[in-house]
């Protein structure tokens, strides 16, 4: 801007921004617009590009799908566009009282590469049958939490509890024994093997155990039944599981990864970003997923950067910022204001919680959701094209 640019290509500009950050930010956009720059604006959320857009551009699989203004198409027409068919994001979330607590962290220092304690005195639980989220803006913390309780990074003090036994600064591999299962948040670095087929990255984790050893000799045939019922039940494709992952698209790399760790039926499920990078199909069927883990009994651990997934996914909401907890929200009470305001560092009372509860946020594109059916969070994640 301050070279006098012209046109301006903003990608994914509001990734890392709070809500008011992006409010502030659109203020902006429209007043350059008024100085006659040219603005290219790149998201999957479709809330943003419905408010901020003129026109819009929609792409699917490398491909241009066409262009349409704002006043002529809606929500649901753009996700038609993206997916090729119709998607449903809205969560059925059950309400059951939670059962006891299967993960208690306790005043824990965590350092990072670049801190000596990049969380400090942090204390959070889980309890089994309940979705647990942790929001914030990126690098505040979230990841050296999650690497810390899946056995990925040292614990400087404190103490981690896993179903009543103490996991501080045990291996990953003694960490899963006791019972938890962990979606990382970058897939191709600590989630998949991208030279191994579908089938290898589906018994991975549990290769050495029955039913897929038999002592020393693998078992090929029960490994062959595993990995044909999960490319069904997870709607993987291509469905030949012999493939190298290294073939498969982002989501269905993704629902890879998720399809091994739910189907171990841990105590214990660590979502972190599950959805990040994955069309909107992929996130569809991941969402759904975390829900029947948690209806199956599983405590379930999310941390996203997108609020809307959070809002719609979890029972009790854990606002992290610069390593500490800023405040703890129920589903009922959450929103993208009072959301907005803990991941900045303000604080809550319980008043304005009430409040900001009674006056939610309208967006510009009210009137297409109403008309078209569309949930909160289909507008919010809208679909981002696969990786």
């Amino acid at each position: 801007l301050m070279r006098g640019a012209d046109i301006i290509i903003l990608d994914e500009p509001t990734a890392v921004l709070t809500p008011q950050e992006t409010k502030k930010l659109f203020e902006i956009l429209n007043n350059l617009k008024k100085e006659q720059k040219s603005l290219v604006f790149i998201s999957h959320k479709l809330n943003e590009v419905m408010e901020i857009s003129d026109r819009i551009s929609v792409m699917r699989q490398g491909l241009h799908m066409g262009i349409v203004s704002k006043e002529e198409t809606s929500p649901l027409d753009l996700t038609k566009k993206m997916i090729g068919r119709e998607v449903f994001l809205h969560i059925d979330k059950t309400y059951e009282k939670a059962g006891k607590r299967i993960l208690d962290v306790q005043d824990v220092w965590i350092p990072s590469q670049k801190e000596s304690s990049k969380i400090r005195g942090l204390s959070l639980h889980v309890n089994e049958g309940e979705i647990v989220g942790i929001a914030g803006i990126d690098g505040n913390g979230q990841s050296e939490l999650i690497e810390a309780i899946t056995g990925l990074r040292p614990v400087e003090k404190g103490h981690i509890f896993l179903d009543g036994k103490e996991i501080t600064n045990l291996s990953p591999k003694k960490v899963r024994e006791v019972g938890l299962a962990h979606i990382p948040e970058d897939r191709n670095t600590r989630g998949l093997n991208r030279t191994m087929s579908i089938e290898e990255n589906l018994v991975a984790v549990e290769v050495d155990k029955a039913p897929f050893s038999r002592g020393m000799v693998m078992n090929t045939a029960a490994m062959d039944r595993h990995s044909e019922e999960m490319v069904k039940r997870f709607d993987i494709r291509p469905t030949d599981y012999k493939l190298p992952t290294s073939s498969l698209s982002g989501g269905n790399a993704q629902k890879v990864v998720v399809a091994r760790e739910v189907s171990m039926n841990k105590k214990l499920l660590v979502a972190a970003q599950p959805t990040r990078g994955v069309d909107i199909g992929a996130i569809e069927s991941i969402q759904k997923t975390l829900e029947e883990a948690k209806k199956n009994g599983a405590g379930v651990l999310l941390v996203s950067t997108e609020l809307e997934e959070i809002t719609s996914l979890s029972d009790r909401i854990i606002v992290i910022h610069e390593g500490t907890i800023t405040g703890e929200l129920s589903a009922g009470e959450a929103n993208e204001n009072n959301l907005g305001l803990l991941m900045m560092g303000g604080t809550v009372d319980h008043q304005v919680k009430e409040d900001m509860t009674k006056q939610q946020p309208k967006v510009d594109v009210e009137d297409h959701q109403a008309k078209e059916g569309v949930t909160e969070h289909q507008l919010q994640e809208g679909g981002k094209g696969d990786e």
